[in-house]
């Protein structure tokens, strides 16, 4: 098992077009156990990036909570990506089903996991890896062409950042005025005091 996790993140990493035609046949419990397993090396490496190798710091019960947190919230947000993807991949016509989206979603993360622990470099080479794999994947894995995988990767981003602006403005009314440049009583200045 642990040699089949190997060589497909090798696969990620080094030929990721043939990767995914591989992980098509993949089961859904292989995937998960996949991610689980990068997510936990991740885990191991950022918390070890974080602490300054100081070795106090791993034994900090906050610190450690907040790693296990974080680690949860990579989880949850495998299966919310997945199901937000596959909303527009489905808009665009990708029919081969939601699990196809998920090995797609979690095979993207590779290069973030194995090298996202590398603050900051990592965090944003892995993450623009992880971007560029998910249309790449989404082509492969729902058999689509490759503009339609852009489009719906195009759409997820667009209407995500939309939806999550109209939260933060319904949240935070103040941020709208902020951002525009003026309040009620004049133009925005910002206050520094020390």
């Amino acid at each position: 098992m642990l040699e089949l996790v190997f060589e497909r993140a090798k696969g990620m990493i080094l030929n990721p077009v043939g990767n995914f035609r591989l992980a098509a046949n993949d089961t859904i419990s292989f995937t998960v156990v996949y991610y689980l397993i990068l997510l936990a090396v991740f885990g191991i490496l950022f918390s070890f990036a974080l602490s300054g190798l100081n070795r106090y710091m791993l034994y900090n019960a906050q610190f450690m909570t907040t790693i296990i947190v974080m680690l949860g919230q990579m989880i949850v947000s495998l299966f919310v990506s997945t199901g937000w993807f596959h909303l527009w991949v489905y808009v665009v016509g990708g029919r081969q089903g939601i699990v196809t989206t998920l090995k797609v979603v979690a095979y993207a993360m590779t290069p973030y996991l194995l090298i996202g622990w590398l603050i900051p470099v990592g965090l944003v080479a892995g993450f623009v890896w992880y971007l560029v794999l998910v249309v790449l994947g989404i082509r492969e894995l729902q058999q689509l062409p490759t503009g339609r995988a852009v489009l719906a990767f195009a759409l997820a981003l667009i209407v995500g950042f939309i939806i999550a602006f109209a939260v933060l403005i319904l949240i935070d009314p103040s941020l709208l005025s902020a951002l525009s440049g003026s309040t009620q009583g004049g133009s925005y200045r910002p206050s520094y005091s020390f």
